[in-house]
């Protein structure tokens, strides 16, 4: 069996930097920390350091291979745009992968916790053949933050994963562009 654990994919490539600031933290790099603060602009900021770095690597792809031409296509238009590249690669290997092995799969998105905690921890339990066996943590969820994008960035993240999704993986995101 599988658990495919889905989250909005905006929150997702924000939470990536507050990980990182936390790590930049415990690693004392407070020069890090006052260049990338946790705000909406400091994460632009990042994403902005971030994409200029990976401009290097990704010359290296010929323009006309697929992923070439994705990064010319988005590179411009989407603040860490390589950083959702990736969650896409991630989650499309994750659907592969279950569909390869043949496993009886359960998709499971983040924000649930949130909306309806007791029904889909028990429906998750349900799915994996165990009972409760102790009162439920109370669920802190996290922000949203697809704020932190301008509404043509988050049309732009609609197309790219569109334009690199499979079908079954769309299936799951799509509703975080609905």
């Amino acid at each position: 069996k599988a658990i495919h654990l889905v989250r909005d994919p905006f929150d997702n490539i924000v939470s990536r930097f507050h990980l990182k600031r936390k790590t930049m933290m415990h690693k004392g790099n407070e020069t890090w920390l006052e260049a990338y603060p946790d705000t909406r602009d400091g994460f632009r900021d990042f994403c902005n350091y971030v994409d200029t770095k990976n401009v290097l690597k990704e010359e290296q792809y010929p323009v006309n291979s697929t992923v070439g031409n994705v990064f010319l296509k988005y590179g411009s238009t989407i603040p860490c745009y390589s950083d959702f590249i990736r969650y896409m690669l991630w989650h499309n290997n994750a659907m592969r992968t279950i569909q390869n092995l043949q496993l009886q799969y359960m998709v499971l998105h983040y924000e649930s916790y949130a909306i309806s905690h007791n029904k889909t921890a028990n429906r998750l339990l349900h799915f994996l053949g165990l009972n409760l066996t102790h009162k439920l943590e109370e669920f802190r969820s996290g922000d949203g933050y697809r704020y932190y994008f301008q509404s043509k960035e988050v049309e732009a993240v609609k197309h790219l994963v569109e334009e690199i999704s499979d079908d079954a993986t769309w299936e799951v995101l799509e509703r975080y562009f609905s």
